[in-house]
């Protein structure tokens, strides 16, 4: 597990491994948690039901059963979360899609996305600022973690076009094997420059050529990473 992200006001983001097991299973991300900082997880996990979309959920203001502590609380269908309180942890999982993490600097007020090349084309980062936006955030950071790389990630030359046209910008380039593929990040920074967002990161490490990852592209079908919020207390 390692840090991702921090936030000055009070969160850090921190994205599991290989090495961390699979992110499926909250005791296996409490205790990988736990064995990298050497201090519990003692709160709950807020998490979705990802579905390749754009649909953003709020974490509720009702406090969660205290007994939920260390364990994952599905808020409903969707591929983002959006929090603005300090009482609880938030996590998306990915196996070669990107995790995002967006904090504004000045206020509480973050969330963690799920960004597949469907969720990007529909809008979903562009979503989740309006949300943020709407709470009160007005200086909001980006920070990007390991997803499939151009390098790696082989995409249909027509699938290419349409989300070109989709999207506004290009966003294809070449692999290794000189085969057309398609660049996430730079889908993803071309939203965050149009949205006066911060792009905190640069390019993090392919999860499909990076062995230390799970890759769905390289037969992981089932496991995943997690990108998990949380407050520091």
């Amino acid at each position: 597990m390692r840090l991702l992200a921090s936030s000055p006001v009070g969160f850090e983001f921190y994205f599991s491994d290989r090495s961390d097991g699979d992110a499926r299973s909250p005791l296996t991300m409490v205790n990988a948690y736990f064995r990298h900082l050497d201090r519990p997880l003692d709160v709950v996990i807020a998490r979705v039901s990802q579905t390749h979309s754009a649909s953003v959920l709020v974490v509720p203001a009702e406090p969660f059963d205290r007994d939920c502590a260390g364990s994952y609380v599905t808020l409903g269908q969707g591929d983002a979360i959006v929090s603005v309180r300090d009482d609880l942890a938030a996590a998306i999982l990915v196996a070669d899609c990107a995790p995002v993490a967006l904090f504004d600097t000045r206020r509480g007020i973050n969330a963690v996305v799920h960004c597949g090349w469907r969720g990007t084309a529909l809008g979903i980062i562009s979503k989740t600022i309006s949300v943020m936006r709407n709470l009160g955030a007005s200086d909001i950071t980006a920070v990007v973690g390991p997803h499939a790389g151009p390098c790696c990630y082989e995409f249909s030359p027509v699938d290419i076009l349409e989300l070109n046209e989709t999207l506004g910008v290009s966003v294809g380039a070449t692999t290794r094997a000189n085969t057309e593929s398609l660049d996430i990040l730079l889908a993803l920074g071309s939203q965050f420059d149009h949205l006066g967002v911060t792009l905190g990161s640069s390019r993090p490490p392919c999860t499909i050529c990076d062995a230390g990852f799970y890759s769905y592209r390289n037969g992981d079908t089932l496991a995943r990473q997690a990108l998990i919020m949380v407050p520091v207390r």
